[in-house]
């Protein structure tokens, strides 16, 4: 007969018969050891793909910001667009052959005060021009006009910073001799007189004539007015309020600096100088890129 095996049997032979284990019968187990490796590579690269992930969110969002100011701060900022290039005048055309974008469709350079008659002088004897809008009824023009007297007016004391200053600002009498100087101040008057400019009218400055045309062009030139002004003048909208001083350079016609109500306070006698070196470095910058 032949013989039956059991389950519990292993054959070896065809007459023997070895009983089986446990590591015969139980599942094979894998190793711990490869396991507990790749589980923990795994947990590190979802950590790290976590962290790429989170730092790729934080640049984009930094980005977006620094984007956004930018826009905020162009649409905000009140730029003074300066040309340091000599203008041309060509009979009753100005233009400025550097600038393109600034000249109008008849080739009138924006920045140009040229056609303004009353300027003129001051322009060609002095190195820098200060057009003050202010008016004698506005308080606020008042602190700025006594600063001026201060610093420009050495009749107005004895004050020896004003003494210094004094000589190197332009007056009528000074144009009528043919002298030239460092700087110049025109008073473009928001007065309601004649009379009551004249007044207000301080002995170093060059006002433009009451009944002059030009008085208001300036204004609607640079929309530099007072708020009462603004209808009649059809200013809209407005630039600069008053009193604003701007600071312009003499030859090219191009605001230097529109804060130099400002300037009077924080450079105090040393304003002037302050502002020969923005003139400066503002032409140096522009030959240098001339020659780029």
């Amino acid at each position: 007969m032949q013989k039956r095996k059991g389950r519990g049997s292993l054959s070896l032979g065809s007459d023997m018969l070895l009983p089986l284990t446990t590591s015969d019968t139980s599942p094979k187990k894998t190793n711990t050891f490869f396991n507990k490796n790749n589980n923990r590579q795994h947990t590190l690269r979802t950590r790290h793909e976590k962290r790429r992930s989170g730092s790729s969110t934080w640049i984009t969002c930094v980005l977006f910001l620094f984007v956004m100011a930018c826009i905020g701060l162009l649409l905000t900022h009140k730029f003074d667009f300066v040309s340091h290039n000599p203008v041309t005048n060509t009979g009753s055309v100005v233009v400025d052959p550097s600038n393109d974008i600034l000249t109008s469709a008849v080739g009138q350079q924006l920045n140009s005060l040229a056609q303004f008659k009353s300027v003129e002088k001051p322009l060609s004897h002095a190195k820098l021009v200060g057009l003050y809008f202010a008016a004698s009824w506005c308080g606020m023009s008042t602190p700025v006009s006594n600063k001026l007297e201060q610093l420009f007016d050495a009749s107005a004391g004895a004050d020896t910073d004003a003494t210094s200053l004094s000589n190197r600002i332009l007056t009528s009498q000074d144009i009528d001799n043919g002298l030239h100087k460092d700087f110049s101040l025109v008073y473009i008057s928001s007065d309601n007189t004649a009379e009551d400019m004249e007044k207000y009218t301080r002995p170093n400055w060059i006002p433009i004539p009451f009944d002059s045309p030009d008085r208001n062009d300036l204004k609607r030139h640079y929309r530099a007015c007072a708020e009462v002004e603004m209808e009649g003048l059809e200013i809209t909208p407005r630039r600069y309020n008053i009193p604003t001083l701007l600071i312009v350079d003499s030859v090219t016609h191009g605001i230097i600096t529109s804060n130099g109500a400002q300037d009077l306070e924080e450079y105090g006698a040393e304003v002037l100088d302050h502002w020969l070196q923005v003139q400066s470095l503002t032409r140096a910058l522009e030959d240098k890129y001339d020659e780029e």
